[in-house]
């Protein structure tokens, strides 16, 4: 199995640390060769309903990664040791610099997402493919990013966001999962 660096680094003083990032790890093995993806079923989801990510130290696991155009209340729960964000944009995803991108940019995500949390937002995803990645500096070099897919047509009188996320609507639900 093979482990970022920076994850044996974040837990090598911490029984806490250590046994959150076992669980983590057993949970949701990172494959090599794949950075920072976890294996799921690509079934799209319903029309209109909820898409979960699951964050870890440098990985995701998304509920799909094919989805039908429409409104999704975007479900994020961390189970890392480490802070991180979530964010949705259409690719080709803004970069300030290689492998460095533009939070600011994403129409979509959920920012502050500390350990132990789970954030929930609403989006309009329109078809096409989208990009959802952590903008925390290093994680997505690290592999913290995966894309979608988005098929049909939105219905009438639903838009999607073009470009950078609404204060108010950003982070509508917060809290710990306990």
């Amino acid at each position: 199995m093979l482990v970022p660096a920076g994850v044996l680094l974040a837990t090598s003083g911490s029984d806490d640390g250590q046994r959150a990032y076992e669980r983590a790890m057993s949970e949701h093995p990172v494959m090599p060769g794949h950075g920072a993806v976890m294996p799921t079923d690509v079934t799209p989801v319903a029309r209109h309903g909820q898409f979960a990510v699951d964050v870890g130290d440098y990985w995701f696991k998304p509920s799909s990664r094919r989805l039908r155009a429409g409104r999704y209340q975007l479900v994020v729960r961390s189970y890392g040791i480490t802070g991180h964000d979530v964010m949705i944009e259409r690719t080709p995803i803004e970069m300030s610099a290689p492998g460095q991108p533009v939070d600011e940019a994403a129409p979509y995500g959920v920012d502050g997402l500390e350990p132990g949390t789970r954030r929930s937002t609403s989006v309009v995803l329109g078809p096409g493919r989208w990009e959802v990645f952590c903008s925390v500096g290093g994680h997505y070099l690290a592999g913290q990013h995966f894309t979608i897919d988005v098929s049909g047509r939105l219905p009438h009188g639903m838009h999607e966001r073009t470009h950078g996320m609404e204060d108010e609507e950003a982070m509508d639900e917060g809290g710990s999962m306990m």
